[in-house]
């Protein structure tokens, strides 16, 4: 899994590649998080390269969601393969982030 940070006005961008699972999950989450610390409004993830994401991947989705709800940010996704947005939506989870097709 590699992950690119983009800074821009009033967000920040974490393109995420890869398999989010049980051998990548924390290091997602631990990235997640420290940019979730610069932010003030926005962390869009942009999925469109992810190619799986497990039960451990949703886990750190879920931590993240969690702190940032705690700082009145919001994480939105987008860009989800369909594989990847069928698992957001059978778990329920796609209800705990705002969905887009695109990044704007």
């Amino acid at each position: 899994m590699d992950i690119k940070i983009i800074r821009e006005q009033n967000r920040i961008v974490l393109e995420a590649a890869g398999r989010i699972d049980a051998v990548s999950a924390a290091a997602f989450q631990k990235q997640a998080l420290e940019v979730l610390e610069e932010c003030e409004q926005i962390l869009l993830v942009d999925c469109s390269a992810v190619e799986y994401v497990s039960s451990a991947g949703l886990r750190s989705f879920l931590v993240v969601a969690k702190r940032a709800s705690a700082r009145d940010i919001s994480v939105i996704l987008c860009n989800l393969q369909n594989i990847v947005r069928e698992v957001f939506e059978i778990s329920g989870f796609d209800s705990f982030f705002e969905v887009r097709h695109g990044r704007d």
